[in-house]
């Protein structure tokens, strides 16, 4: 499936597996590295979440492509990986644990590939720790 995401210019960008280690922010080179070896999803575009510097509004992301077939499962890990946590707001249970710091939503689709971006809202680099510790336990399921 890969093979056929490069031929068809499906990344937009660089190839996830032509990548080098400069182009990632260094809080996900190694989460993109788990999800760029799968033979079923890869980053497109990604971003750590920057607080300071000329970056400072700069939230935590992924933009992934994936094979169609794999669509539920990615997704399905993805919820996965947010953990129980005791401080969610227990007037909203319904609501799930830290359930508003992230939006998922579905990009363009073909016969073969769905583009899929995971935003995360954060406030402050306590959140973007815990953004950074779902994707990571997502990239280590795929």
């Amino acid at each position: 499936m890969y093979d056929l995401a490069v031929k068809n210019n499906k990344f937009l960008h660089i190839p996830p597996r032509e990548l080098k280690k400069k182009h990632i922010d260094p809080k996900l080179r190694d989460i993109c590295d788990r999800i760029n070896a799968s033979d079923y999803c890869w980053t497109v575009f990604s971003c750590q979440g920057h607080f300071s510097g000329s970056q400072k509004t700069s939230l935590p992301y992924l933009v992934l492509l994936c094979a169609n077939e794999k669509r539920p499962h990615i997704l399905n890990q993805l919820y996965s990986a947010f953990e129980d946590d005791a401080e969610y707001d227990l007037n909203f249970p319904l609501l799930g644990p830290r359930s508003h710091m992230i939006l998922v939503s579905l990009g363009l689709k073909d016969e073969n590939f769905t583009y899929i971006s995971i935003h995360f809202h954060v406030k402050g680099k306590k959140d973007q720790d815990y953004c950074l510790k779902v994707m990571d336990i997502f990239s280590r399921t795929i």
